[in-house]
């Protein structure tokens, strides 16, 4: 990306930006713009054009000009990577599946693990994605938190691996305590509470299981018993997250829980 600054002009009611062959930018409330996605290693000239608020009385200035050169080759960071740096960081992601969406998140694939994001994408199921300018925070495991730029680069169908039953609720307990982003597992859920949260009680288990909100509507499950099939996710304080891929409940089973 190449950043162009440059002083107010005064009278100036907008400014023409221009970078390379790129369409022109106006710019009406700053003096400074970012243009993005542009060739690596490659020099680019770029100028300014003062464009007066009032033309009957004033006239457009010259162009101030400059060039500049974007850097080399991105270098990209695998999830597993990302998981293991002994600090949050931000990172570029190459050729990333989206295997779940949430109401605001997403869970992300390569071919190293899994990785939660936190900020809302505009990404649906099956994207296969590059991530640029990803900034990471640890919330119990490591997370997308902000400034990621999604660069869409094909489909792929997502196939859930088998989930692993989770038999009661020592078990749950113990996979709280133990687990990896990504695990997939099912449970049996003696209450479901929709709520501004969506939390789930296991019987015998020490801990809550809450739910990343989902794009479906699961408030007709409202106080039932359900079985849920999902992804681990984090564990916070004493609520173990898991990324829901199915919410049924017998003898209710609804595919689609807001019909």
């Amino acid at each position: 990306e190449i950043v162009v600054s440059w002083e107010a002009v005064p009278n100036a009611g907008s400014y023409t930006v221009r970078c390379g062959d790129l369409e022109p930018v106006t710019v009406t409330d700053a003096t400074t713009y970012t243009f993005k996605e542009l060739q690596t290693a490659t020099e680019y000239t770029v100028s300014v054009v003062a464009v007066p608020s009032d033309k009957e009385k004033y006239l457009a200035s010259a162009a101030g000009t400059a060039t500049a050169t974007t850097g080399g080759a991105i270098v990209y960071t695998t999830i597993a990577e990302i998981h293991a740096a002994a600090e949050e960081g931000t990172y570029n992601i190459k050729d990333v599946t989206v295997v779940a969406v949430g109401a605001k998140t997403a869970l992300l694939k390569d071919a190293t693990g899994y990785l939660f994001s936190y900020q809302t994408l505009d990404v649906a199921v099956g994207d296969v994605i590059n991530i640029l300018n990803a900034t990471t925070s640890t919330y119990g495991k490591r997370q997308i938190k902000s400034g990621a730029e999604v660069e869409k680069v094909g489909t792929t169908t997502v196939n859930h691996p088998t989930a692993t039953v989770v038999a009661d609720g020592a078990a749950f307990t113990a996979l709280s305590q133990n687990y990896g982003i990504g695990d997939y597992v099912q449970v049996t859920a003696s209450e479901l509470s929709v709520g501004s949260y969506i939390n789930f009680t296991v019987t015998g288990a020490t801990v809550s299981g809450s739910l990343i909100i989902p794009t479906e509507d699961l408030s007709a499950y409202n106080g039932l018993p359900v079985t849920i099939t999902g992804y681990c996710c984090y564990l916070s304080g004493s609520y173990f997250y898991l990324f829901p891929t199915e919410v049924k409940s017998e003898p209710y089973l609804k595919a689609d829980p807001s019909a």
